[in-house]
């Protein structure tokens, strides 16, 4: 209400879009993220305008998983600024999705080289990795960030499922219940929990983090993953 009160009392300003627009992200609401994008891009005033209405683009797009047509988006914001880092961040991402994982880690590693302690790059560094099975690089590139962020519930959370590739199944429970407690509202951090539990044999415990994984809207986000986990094994 406030954000429709502030439409109407500038109605020419960008804020108020994007800011709606990222309660719509949060909310899980892409189509109307979007549709407010729309409006935002039509108020753009410069540069800078132009390039956050691309990057919340993406971000709504992400939520559905429609990583091409998020590419897009951020391709036009880099034809206005071509060392833009959450552009950059974000491309990666998108590539990773699409299964271009040698190109996103290409462009992720020269990120770190201008950046060499951003969390968020590093963390971006590790999920590559894992993608492409260089598993140690991975956890070398998840503990280093923990370094700078020990409580990132999501890198832990990522750390997690490296262990748990690696049979380390006792670090890989301990990583990922410090993830939940950092962000017990993380569906793939209940996912990995799952994972873990299912290698240690405990089907109570691994289909209870199932369970949680998709009250918390695993599929929405990720895919129908769990859902088939679930149904597959917890008969």
């Amino acid at each position: 209400m406030d954000l429709a009160k502030a439409m109407e009392l500038e109605p020419d300003s960008i804020a108020p879009y994007l800011n709606r627009s990222a309660c719509y992200i949060t909310a899980k609401m892409p189509d109307r993220a979007l549709s407010d994008l729309d409006e935002a891009l039509v108020r753009a005033r410069d540069r800078e305008d132009s390039i956050s209405v691309f990057v919340n683009q993406a971000s709504a797009l992400f939520t559905v998983r429609k990583f091409d047509v998020a590419l897009t988006a951020l391709d036009k914001a880099l034809l206005l600024d071509s060392t833009s880092m959450a552009v950059l961040l974000n491309k990666a991402t998108a590539l990773d999705e699409l299964g271009k994982q040698e190109e996103a880690y290409t462009i992720t590693l020269k990120l770190h080289e201008l950046f060499p302690v951003d969390v968020a790059i590093m963390n971006n560094l590790g999920y590559q990795s894992s993608n492409m099975k260089n598993f140690d690089e991975a956890r070398s590139w998840y503990e280093k960030a923990l370094k700078v962020d020990p409580k990132d519930a999501y890198i832990l959370s990522n750390l997690s499922y490296i262990q748990l590739q690696q049979g380390a199944l006792n670090d890989a429970l301990d990583s990922v219940e410090r993830s939940i407690r950092s962000n017990p509202n993380n569906s793939y951090a209940y996912r990995n929990a799952g994972l873990i539990w299912q290698a240690k044999d405990n089907k109570a415990k691994a289909c209870d983090a199932f369970e949680k994984a998709l009250s918390l809207g695993f599929t929405t986000e990720y895919g129908p993953e769990v859902a088939d986990l679930r149904k597959n094994y917890c008969k």
